[in-house]
């Protein structure tokens, strides 16, 4: 059972440090506080949780956010190398500057919306916004898995909206003249059946009626590989 336990404090005064005990049976602090009402409070709190089967570890939900980082998360978080990568700038970057610092505890959803405005404001793209959210959830999510902390602050937190890629249709004059471009490359040559084009990529731009399109061409010709970028400018009704 659990108890408080009285103390005098560095400034003289009277403190009381709330015990309880977890699921494994060692005696655990559940925080110092002025009265005797406060830390009993928290000591049943406490096995109130642990009877749930919720043991926050009240001593770790209180480490700083980067030397949960850099100690335990990461290094054993699995994920691919290019991934890694990615979270180490981030975290690097935008995570661990706004929040490393911080204990965990203190981390509230208020300030995850705010840190999400002054990145909008410092004009960071929405989808790099929405990549650093992710990660600090992933960090969260782990936390709070591992019963570290009792909240989730990402929980609920709406990313920005990531706008859609335009993609271009070329009109049906535009196809032919690409296509009548493409026959020279043809000629002698093996494409490669993606493309009928023999074309990897086809990038397009315009000015006025002329349609500048470059050609990333893939072929075999007499037993050898080539792949060049090749351009041409062609003429056309379509913009």
């Amino acid at each position: 059972m659990g108890q408080s336990r009285k103390r005098l404090g560095a400034d003289g005064k009277p403190r009381y440090t709330a015990y309880y005990d977890d699921v494994t049976g060692r005696r655990r602090s559940a925080g110092s506080f002025a009265s005797r009402r406060g830390a009993d409070k928290a000591w049943q709190r406490a096995e109130a949780h642990t009877s749930e089967g919720r043991n926050t570890d009240t001593g770790r939900s209180r480490q700083i956010l980067s030397r949960y980082v850099e100690e335990e998360w990461f290094p054993h978080h699995q994920i691919e190398l290019t991934t890694r990568q990615n979270y180490r700038y981030v975290l690097d970057k935008h995570i661990l500057p706004a929040f490393g610092g911080y204990k965990m505890i203190a981390i509230q959803p208020a300030d995850i919306r705010a840190w999400l405005t002054t990145l909008k404001d410092a004009g960071v793209k929405p989808a790099t916004i929405k990549y650093c959210l992710s990660v600090l959830s992933a960090i969260f999510t782990t936390a709070f898995n591992d019963q570290i902390t009792t909240l989730h602050p990402c929980a609920g937190i709406k990313a920005p909206t990531v706008p859609k890629a335009q993609r271009r249709i070329i009109t049906p004059e535009q196809f032919t003249l690409i296509h009548e471009a493409c026959l020279p490359l043809r000629c002698g040559c093996w494409s490669r059946p993606t493309s009928k084009l023999g074309c990897a990529g086809v990038n397009l731009s315009s000015c006025g009626s002329t349609t500048s399109t470059s050609l990333t061409v893939s072929s075999s010709c007499r037993g050898l590989s080539s792949r060049s970028l090749r351009s041409f400018i062609l003429t056309g009704s379509g913009s």
